[in-house]
């Protein structure tokens, strides 16, 4: 099923098509690595005098989702250490260019190094659940072993628990972590289990605080997605719930 959820994710692609374009290929190369984190292809729609300089144009199968000025994009969007990052400014009166805040699911695939990004989405959901402090919050990183005490991760999922989060962690059973009584560990054998790593949380009900990552380790690395959208957090969080309670 998880890997089923992926497969629908990636399914739902948009397209950027950046009209009248007249930026250096650094950006372009940027708006290509930014985007393709977000589900999106970004194509060339070429000149058009009915559009203006520097435009770009979220499509997906319905049509035109947002347009928004290239310009704009290039001061909000930015690769920190290598990853996708919406530069937010701190007024007031801030408001996002809209084809960004028309994104969906951050789709990804990564590999070697760049598995760092798996961790960091990871600890960043954790963290939404201690600053919560109550739900559940389920997370499998394939193997037991993954969630050895001292690491980073552990240490966030602790916190959590400590808030009053309800931690599970599913993996297969190579290893017994230790040192702590207030997560839940469930051992599984499933090959499922050993080949997805995720983490979901539920928001303790509240719809704005769900947030969920979803990802297959293939032969070239990790594929999957991030996301807050509460009917797909609560679908992988009810068969996580239900499969291997």
């Amino acid at each position: 099923m998880l890997g089923e959820t992926i497969e629908g994710v990636a399914s739902r692609r948009k397209t950027l098509a950046l009209f009248n374009y007249e930026g250096s290929d650094r950006l372009r190369r940027r708006l290509d690595r930014f985007f393709s984190f977000h589900n999106v292809t970004v194509e060339d729609g070429g000149a058009d005098p009915n559009r203006p300089r520097n435009c770009a144009v979220l499509y997906d199968a319905g049509g035109v989702v947002a347009a928004s000025s290239i310009d704009d994009l290039r001061e909000r969007v930015h690769l920190g250490d290598g990853l996708p990052v919406v530069k937010r400014d701190r007024r007031a009166d801030d408001r996002m260019p809209a084809v960004l805040s028309k994104l969906d699911d951050t789709l990804f695939t990564v590999s070697g190094e760049d598995e760092r990004l798996l961790r960091r989405v990871s600890r960043d959901i954790a963290t939404l659940a201690v600053r919560t402090g109550d739900g559940a919050l389920r997370t499998g990183l394939q193997r037991l072993s993954s969630f050895a005490e001292g690491t980073e991760l552990r240490q966030v999922h602790e916190r959590a628990a400590d808030r009053g989060v309800d931690v599970h962690v599913y993996g297969r059973p190579d290893a017994t972590p230790d040192g702590s009584d207030r997560i839940t560990y469930r051992a599984n054998e499933s090959a499922e289990v050993a080949r997805t790593w995720f983490v979901v949380y539920d928001g303790g009900g509240r719809r704005p605080r769900m947030a969920a990552l979803v990802a297959e380790e293939r032969d070239d690395g990790y594929h999957g997605f991030w996301t807050l959208k509460p009917y797909l957090v609560e679908s992988v969080d009810e068969y996580l719930a239900g499969m291997y309670a």
